[in-house]
């Protein structure tokens, strides 16, 4: 009898034990899709950008954006606009966050995935908020591919927006690719914003082989302030590398204010040089 008791006692806990361990209720995991926008391990998004514009002028279609390193796991445009227009000074609600801060995550974001990034910048309204963002996905772009990031500016025309963006993409570029940044200045029309990318050209270049910058800035940029500011920035390079042949180029100068200007900059660089080796 106590043997019987003892089996349906047994049966009886099996049965509860199955009960519980069978129908428990699945706990729902949260995740928060907006947390580390373009963090690792998101998929790109597809996006068509010959269907976009600015001003008036459509994004080729042909800007070689596929060989950019792409992210595992997308994130929706539309999570990043958001972030983007209800944050101070795109929104009147103050202190959200910084806009500061917002750019450099949409920058980091375009590094990893050019048209994800590129798709969520035009997708706010035309203005300045847009152009801080295209400008943004330019330099994001620029860490991985250069060349594509000074086509992709000039398409967007960023050089018609404040902030020096193509000089400073261009010698980005000529950084990691003097040549190929240098023919593709070189092919541009002439222009004062021509004259302004030789001057970046010009400064790379100065740093290791300034006596050829020098006669870049002379032969390639006609003569007035942006002349001048050129062959000012090659003769500091210079100077602190060789302030005998720099001195000697200041020499051929015509007398004038350039001159006038190169001699105070190399007396400058000489009594620098003077009180380093006093110490």
């Amino acid at each position: 009898m106590n043997k019987n008791i003892f089996l349906i006692f047994c049966f009886l806990a099996g049965i509860g034990f199955l009960a519980v361990n069978v129908f428990k209720p699945v706990r729902k995991l949260s995740v928060n899709s907006t947390d580390f926008v373009g963090k690792p391990g998101l998929h790109p998004i597809a996006i068509n950008t010959s269907s976009y514009s600015l001003a008036g002028t459509q994004v080729a279609s042909d800007l070689k954006l596929a060989a950019i390193p792409r992210l595992e796991k997308s994130v929706e445009p539309t999570e990043i606009v958001q972030v983007i227009t209800n944050v101070s000074p795109f929104s009147d609600e103050p202190g959200t966050n910084d806009p500061s801060a917002l750019l450099r995550k949409l920058r980091d974001w375009a590094a990893k995935d050019a048209e994800g990034a590129l798709a969520a910048a035009m997708q706010l309204p035309s203005g300045d908020e847009r152009n801080q963002a295209l400008a943004a996905v330019c330099y994001g772009l620029a860490e991985t591919d250069p060349a594509d990031a000074v086509n992709l500016a000039q398409t967007l025309n960023m050089g018609e927006q404040p902030g020096a963006i193509m000089p400073n993409l261009v010698q980005q570029w000529a950084t990691t690719d003097f040549q190929s940044a240098f023919d593709w200045v070189n092919n541009q029309a002439a222009s004062e914003e021509r004259n302004d990318l030789t001057t970046r050209i010009a400064y790379v270049l100065s740093q290791t082989q300034p006596a050829d910058a020098a006669g870049l800035v002379m032969d390639q940029i006609p003569p007035g302030s942006t002349q001048d500011e050129a062959v000012m920035t090659v003769l500091n390079q210079w100077g602190n590398q060789n302030l005998i042949a720099a001195t000697d180029w200041v020499k051929q100068f015509p007398d004038g204010p350039l001159r006038e200007r190169a001699v105070r900059e190399l007396e400058g660089i000489a009594a620098y040089e003077q009180l380093l080796a006093a110490q």
